[in-house]
């Protein structure tokens, strides 16, 4: 009987609205529900298609996303492609403690890393489980022609978005402002996504928390029909599904989304609610079969929805757009930068170092190839200087202009910089090689660095490392000059060591010699970043060894050794360049890395040297080419793992075991690579040919060295020649994940050599 009663309501306002020259206002409302929120794409659509015309749009959460760009004058198809071109798994998962800037490869570990943060009110100093740099940055990037600054009034499609203001509990309407914002603002999933904080100080969670389905914002906007879809739970969890932390999550996520939709419901002229219960909040790699449900409940309505419009018709011109037609969006020109503006909205600092790299950017026009640099950049800035997140937009000079300033807001917690970094490494492998058929490494670093919490400009490294050579490690640093191009920090490090020092007692190794060492350091020096991409560091230090051996037994030999001590003096320069992700998959850039040192002990003077450089070129979206050389010298006359090269490894001399140590190498390797799509992280497969030289002298075949009463000295000469040389091939495939990179591969040589590794890297 109430609907009965609206739809003469309804009537009766068309047949008076002829009398006062107006005409019925409509207006698309859309619920939050994450990824199920992909249904409303395919109703839109179909709305569209039909020629109804939206005067406002109101959403929350998902709805509010996908409402916005809507607004912003997208085209369903237009939005479609968008999704189908970028990951939003990755974008999801993706943060700026990824890649590291800046690049420190001589300084952390390889592996998978998981990162704990700590600050003065305990351990875990973010508000969240996914950081929200990645999606953020997703949202500036597709939105960057927006018209700025502005009341949503103005927009395409006239917008807001409801959240909720964390502090007071109460509703929050976004209806001004960078629309980015708004999107961001109204999905902050409690427990999921951290609070989004606002240019006017409001800290904003998901506004699912008081309003799901904001039907009454739309008629206390002057709606007259209301078209809402709804793709919330319709159910919550019983107790059973309790009693994990995933299921809490799962509940919390289903509360926020469940509530406050009955009245929004019954208000509704017509209420489209796709089947996508099957379907999880974050199941995002599902969005085509969830858009599918949603062209499915169309149809179901479609009478419905004929009928509307055959009413609106004869007030209101219909105009049905064609699908090949191109959006408005599309038709905006790119934005053309004439200034960098720096916003923090948390007034958490007032001086950030290395601002200079957006400079570049004056003058261009943001094109979707310097968009994705600009990205790059603005995950680099974010890490360089302990931001929890940097979002940018374009403001114009004017409405309607394409040229303006490039404003880039810096939100961060106050939180101390200061984390715990667990990283695994270990390396499985089999080959024909008699001396080594196969190999286990399992190693741990457990590194925590402690930065402002004892002096502003103070940091402290402590580190352990477990695997078969025990280190503990610590670092304090000071910094001593800073700019908005480089900083400087001097650095005092000391630490001990004992196991595997020596490849004596490497318990791979044909002749294992049971052995017991030890190894003490001191060393001064200093770190300079230059730029968020380049990174020096000068090291002088004080080593101290002790080996003590045992005696060998094998079939016919006996032989001990004297306790070698040996004292060494280094002088060591690193650098390390990083233009692209630190993975072993990258798509794209270039990186280089090196290291020099000098030597000196008891009067000998060895040489150290490291150096590799790799380019990534990308044949089209899905195709790549990975062209790397690297080369090392060691003149180092003593035994120890870290006087030589391991040639052992997916990618370095096919069919070389883990523990195949040399004095002099040269790799060059280029390598196809094809993205596989998105699994459980984004899947690889690599295959390659390697051209290499080395140095014939390996201290595992070679393990009864002469010695004197000071170091097991390398036999022969102390200078390594390169006088192997060879080709072979190698493949793999492997995840990119958010904490370090799997693969599985193998390689054969022209020898005749194999070897098949699984590795953590």
């Amino acid at each position: 009987m109430k609907k009965k009663i609206k739809i003469f309501i309804f009537i009766l306002f068309f047949s008076l609205s002829s009398t006062y020259a107006t005409y019925p206002k409509v207006a698309l409302v859309l619920s939050g529900g994450g990824a199920k929120g992909f249904a409303q794409i395919g109703v839109v659509d179909e709305i569209m298609k039909l020629g109804i015309p939206i005067d406002f749009i109101c959403g929350t959460s998902m709805g509010g996303l996908i409402g916005a760009y809507y607004a912003l004058g997208y085209s369903s198809q237009d939005i479609i492609q968008m999704i189908r071109d970028n990951s939003l798994f990755a974008y999801l998962l993706k943060n700026n403690e990824k890649t590291v800037y800046p690049p420190s490869l001589f300084k952390d570990s390889n592996g998978l890393k998981v990162s704990l943060g700590l600050n003065k009110n305990g351990i875990g100093d973010y508000p969240g489980l996914i950081k929200d740099q990645g999606i953020l940055s997703f949202l500036n990037k597709t939105t960057i022609k927006s018209p700025g600054e502005i009341s949503f009034d103005k927009l395409y499609i006239p917008y807001k978005a409801v959240a909720i203001n964390a502090s007071t509990g109460s509703e929050k309407i976004l209806d001004h402002g960078f629309i980015s914002d708004a999107m961001r603002a109204t999905m902050s999933l409690p427990i999921v996504f951290p609070p989004y904080i606002l240019k006017d100080g409001t800290y904003c969670m998901d506004g699912g928390l008081v309003d799901n389905l904001p039907v009454q914002v739309a008629i206390d906007w002057g709606a007259d029909i209301i078209i809402s879809v709804d793709v919330s739970s319709d159910d919550l969890k019983s107790g059973e599904d309790y009693s994990s932390l995933s299921g809490i999550i799962l509940q919390t996520i289903n509360l926020t989304t469940f509530g406050n939709r009955e009245n929004s419901q019954k208000e509704s002229d017509i209420l489209i609610k796709p089947d996508v219960s099957n379907y999880l909040v974050l199941d995002v790699g599902s969005f085509e079969q969830i858009l599918e449900k949603g062209y499915e409940e169309f149809e179901i309505h479609k009478d419905e929805f004929i009928k509307i419009r055959d009413e609106i018709s004869k007030y209101r011109e219909i105009k049905i757009v064609d699908k090949d037609s191109i959006s408005y969006y599309s038709q905006l020109n790119d934005p053309i930068i004439t200034d960098v503006k720096f916003v923090d909205i948390t007034k958490n600092n007032d001086e950030y170092s290395f601002t200079n790299i957006f400079d570049k950017y004056i003058g261009k026009t943001l094109s979707s190839d310097i968009l994705l640099k600009l990205e790059e950049d603005v995950f680099s800035f974010a890490q360089l200087n302990n931001i929890s997140s940097v979002s940018y937009n374009f403001n114009p000079s004017y409405i309607g202009s394409s040229e303006g300033v490039l404003e880039l807001d810096l939100r961060s917690w106050e939180s101390s910089p200061s984390k715990i970094d667990l990283i695994g490494l270990s390396k499985l492998g089999f080959s024909n090689n008699p001396i080594n058929l196969a190999w286990f490494y399992l190693g741990f670093d457990v590194h925590t660095q402690l930065k402002k919490m004892l002096a502003e400009k103070m940091s402290v490294d402590l580190r352990l490392n477990i695997s078969e050579k025990t280190e503990i490690n610590s670092k304090i640093g000071y910094m001593i000059k800073a700019t908005n191009t480089y900083d400087m920090t001097l650095f005092t490090q000391f630490g001990t060591k004992f196991g595997s020092l020596s490849p004596a007692n490497d318990k791979y190794i044909k002749y294992y010699i049971p052995t017991f060492s030890i190894g003490f350091d001191i060393g001064l020096g200093f770190d300079l970043r230059m730029s968020n991409k380049l990174s020096l560091e000068f090291l002088s230090n004080y080593n101290l060894i002790s080996l003590y051996s045992t005696t060998l037994l094998s079939d016919t030999l006996d032989i001990s050794f004297e306790n070698p001590v040996l004292n060494i003096i280094n002088f060591d320069l690193s650098f390390s360049y990083l233009d692209m992700e630190d993975s072993i998959f990258a798509i794209k850039g270039f990186g280089a890395n090196g290291i020099g040192s000098l030597k000196i002990t008891d009067g000998d003077l060895g040489l150290f040297c490291y150096f590799d450089t790799t380019f990534n070129y990308e044949l089209t979206d899905f195709d790549s080419l990975k062209m790397n050389a690297n080369f090392g010298y060691s003149s180092a006359n003593y035994q120890l793992t870290s006087s030589y090269f391991d040639l052992g490894g997916y990618n370095k001399i096919p069919g070389d075991y883990y523990g195949a140590y040399t004095r002099e190498y040269l790799l060059i390797n280029l390598v196809y690579q094809r993205y596989l799509g998105d699994f459980i992280s984004p899947l690889f497969f690599q295959s390659g040919i390697t051209f290499y030289a080395y140095d014939s002298y390996n201290p595992v075949e070679n393990i009864f060295p002469d010695c004197d009463d000071y170091m097991i000295k390398a036999p022969n000469s102390s200078i390594p020649k390169l006088s192997e040389f060879g080709i072979g091939i190698f493949s793999g495939i492997g995840f990119n994940t958010n904490y370090g990179d799997i693969i599985i591969g193998g390689g054969i040589s022209i020898n005749g050599n194999f070897n098949i590794v699984l590795e953590f890297v």
